[in-house]
């Protein structure tokens, strides 16, 4: 057997093990996320704008949506989304409302215009959700 034939019969062998161990993880950690309680935490924009205190959608107003939705909301809290943007009054301030949920709840809460808060690569958590 030549080394090009034998390096192709390891890297073959490599990737079929690599990919059925892979693939087993994801389906046996799903379930057992939707039955032990975890948790997740999800974020909409607030639609608050600079120089403009009473404008954006109040933590409590927007939970109304996930409540709605069947989703119970753990806690909740108001951050900066993290990102530099133009200082001007009326421009976008970058405030979120993040909500505490049950991970079986995220595709709901998804469907209902809400992320999951790993998509803000930038946000600094101040205070934890609790």
């Amino acid at each position: 057997m030549s080394l090009k034939t034998h390096q192709s019969i390891w890297l073959t062998a490599m990737l079929a093990f690599c990919s059925s161990g892979c693939a087993h993880q994801t389906e046996e950690s799903t379930p057992a996320n939707q039955t032990t309680g975890a948790t997740t935490l999800v974020y909409k924009y607030s639609g608050a704008v600079q120089c403009d205190k009473q404008s954006g959608m109040p933590l409590a107003q927007m939970k109304q949506q996930l409540s709605k939705a069947g989703i119970e909301v753990l806690c909740m809290q108001s951050e900066r989304d993290g990102l530099h943007r133009i200082q001007m009054c009326g421009a976008n301030s970058g405030q979120v409302n993040i909500y505490k949920i049950f991970t079986k709840d995220l595709a709901k809460a998804e469907s209902d215009g809400f992320s999951n808060v790993n998509k803000l690569t930038r946000l600094s958590l101040e205070k934890r959700c609790k």
